[in-house]
């Protein structure tokens, strides 16, 4: 398979899930990975969304396809051809806890839904597969967005997907063979806050600029707020997780947390900045001339400088002027 470095160019890019809404796409990410050792596309709910997306299995991971679009149009050159849709489909590694969370939610809808009784996987995920396809997001022209159970089938037997169940659900060993599930919401909640813990940390995020400049421009980074400092790290890293939880789990998230100094410190820095707005100096405009009872006053005469009143006094009686050097002058 030709491998090609692709550098985007500068500037906002819009980075999302993509959901295969056409089948010419579907086809052209098959004809990408034919010799890659899966071929497998799985239409799954995205955590967040619940929309079918693409994602693609391999031996121990699970990829995410993304949409890497530019604003602006562009087109790139690859040697010698030149392509005109200027947009990536990028694949990244995804934490299938994610996906498996998302799943299971559709099981147990609220936070308080908690089950009792230990299941297998397998019956876990029939009920999970009956209540995707009651609940599928479908519409009749598109047939992309139907889930497709040997999808879910599929993605709930991968080993990578196995063991992320440990990891939200509690855990019973009948047998050496035979292990029982039950899904915890504070299973959930730990696992995410230990994620927390790691995206919030200043080495994990010195890469990310974008963040680095929001703390700062919030004050943040100032010294002797280090404490402060430590809120915002945490918070920035809530809002990343959020971006693969679902509203209610990332409201869970967040609400585990005491973020008061920080909110309170953002809304002095907001009010604080409004204030600055409104007493800073309105923009120098054009004023109009006064006028007195109504009637505005004469112009007044452009002054000139002493040198040319000077000027104006010399004699020039007798001087020749200067058209007298242009004129025509006659042979003789």
């Amino acid at each position: 398979m030709a491998a090609y470095l692709s550098v985007l160019p500068e500037g906002r890019c819009i980075l999302r899930p993509v959901a295969c809404r056409s089948q010419a796409l579907h086809t052209e990410l098959l004809d990408t990975l034919k010799d890659a050792p899966t071929r497998r596309i799985l239409h799954l709910p995205h955590p967040r969304t619940g929309i079918p997306s693409l994602f693609i299995p391999t031996a121990s991971q699970l990829l995410e396809v993304q949409h890497v679009a530019p604003v602006n149009s562009r087109s790139w050159f690859l040697q010698n051809e030149v392509v005109e849709d200027g947009s990536l489909l990028v694949m990244t590694p995804i934490d299938p806890a994610f996906l498996l969370i998302g799943i299971l939610q559709t099981v147990y809808s609220s936070v308080e839904d908690t089950p009792t009784q230990f299941k297998t996987v397998d019956v876990i995920f029939e009920a999970v597969n009956a209540e995707m396809v009651n609940h599928q997001v479908s519409t009749a022209s598109d047939a992309s967005l139907v889930f497709n159970t040997s999808d879910i089938i599929e993605f709930t037997s991968m080993p990578c997907t196995l063991k992320a169940m440990s990891q939200v659900c509690d855990t019973k060993e009948i047998t050496p063979e035979i292990t029982v599930y039950r899904y915890s919401f504070g299973k959930v909640l730990e696992y995410l806050r230990a994620k927390v813990d790691r995206v919030s940390s200043p080495k994990f995020q010195e890469g990310l600029r974008s963040l680095t400049r929001s703390l700062a421009k919030d004050g943040l980074m100032d010294e002797g707020k280090d404490d402060l400092l430590k809120v915002g790290r945490q918070r920035a890293a809530c809002d990343l997780i959020s971006q693969y939880v679902s509203p209610i789990v990332s409201a869970a998230l967040i609400g585990s947390y005491d973020f008061a100094v920080l909110n309170a410190h953002v809304k002095a820095l907001e009010a604080a900045t409004a204030i600055a707005m409104n007493s800073a100096p309105p923009k120098s405009r054009k004023s109009k001339p006064k006028t007195i009872n109504g009637t505005k006053p004469l112009k007044r005469k452009a002054t000139t400088s002493k040198g040319v009143e000077a000027l104006k006094k010399v004699n020039v009686s007798g001087m020749a002027k200067i058209s007298d050097f242009f004129k025509k002058t006659s042979n003789s």
